[in-house]
């Protein structure tokens, strides 16, 4: 069985050689906010890795961030400029100057990727970008969300309960309470 440490290692290894992008949105906004959207990627941003130690994960995102900021970025940029930026501004009127200082302060400022900014229409709406989670931040969105959930005994049970696909349909169904549905014991 591998020691706490070998897996600590192999999870650094992996979120800093694979991963290019922190793993929520990074702002300064997130020191002092009354913003409820602006508070709820703070915590997004804080619960992507749970279980690691605060001091670790800030390192570790702050490491995800130079990576960004410094290159990847910057390639994903441009890459979303070329292959958007003739079409905004054919459709929308928006320039191409204006589309690249928006996206420098979206995607390298706020680590949104930019092919999404230009999907979500941010790049001609900025201050719309507390209301989105990218694609690549949506699994810490995902426990973010879940986090905030109470899951029941009773919840956590019908999810736990499930019987092996091996066994028919008709052997599924145990109780008389349900007999439309033969496929769950439960009704959901």
């Amino acid at each position: 069985m591998p020691s706490k440490v070998t897996r600590w290692l192999k999870a650094l290894r992996r979120e800093l050689w694979w991963r290019n992008i922190p793993h929520g949105m990074v702002s300064w906004r997130y020191l002092s906010t009354s913003n409820p959207q602006i508070e709820a990627h703070r915590q997004i941003f804080w619960t992507a890795l749970p279980g690691m130690p605060k001091p670790l994960y800030v390192l570790v995102e702050a490491i995800l961030w130079l990576k960004w900021a410094g290159l990847f970025g910057w390639l994903a940029l441009f890459r979303a400029l070329r292959g958007y930026g003739s079409r905004l501004r054919d459709e929308r009127g928006v320039s191409r100057p204006r589309q690249f200082c928006t996206l420098v302060r979206i995607s390298i400022g706020a680590c949104m990727p930019p092919g999404e900014a230009y999907r979500f229409g941010l790049v001609e709406h900025p201050a719309r970008l507390w209301n989105y989670v990218s694609d690549r931040h949506i699994a810490a969105f995902h426990k973010w969300r879940n986090s905030r959930r109470a899951i029941s005994p009773e919840t956590t049970v019908r999810l736990a309960d499930k019987l092996p696909p091996r066994i028919s349909c008709s052997a599924r169904h145990t109780d008389g309470a349900n007999p439309g549905n033969r496929l769950s014991r439960h009704r959901i």
